[in-house]
């Protein structure tokens, strides 16, 4: 009986595919949505979704750490101000978490 093993892409090339494809990538798409949430959040956006996007941005974040650790050490800038995209998903949970205890 022969055994056959099939390589399935690593995460790392499942992102560069995607990049090949469609211009986009897991990195791109933090850095692009991790301000755009920080915008919301800090003009007082207080949707109850608003927690599910925050949690969605720390999973991205979660599967950049696995495989593109190093990209985490980058920074974006935040009202002026420049923030590590690995710091960012704990900062936006401290300020979407208080408002939407306020709305419940």
């Amino acid at each position: 009986m022969d055994c056959t093993i099939i390589a399935f892409p690593t995460l790392l090339e499942r992102d560069d595919r995607e990049f090949e494809r469609h211009g986009t990538s897991n990195f791109i798409r933090a850095v692009t949505e991790g301000p755009a949430l920080w915008d919301e959040v800090r003009h007082g956006e207080e949707r109850p979704e608003m927690v599910r996007r925050v949690g969605a941005f720390a999973a991205l974040i979660g599967r950049l750490e696995q495989y593109r650790s190093e990209d985490l050490d980058g920074t974006v800038e935040l009202g002026g101000g420049m923030i590590s995209l690995r710091l960012l998903p704990g900062l936006l949970a401290s300020r979407v978490a208080p408002a939407l205890r306020s709305v419940a």
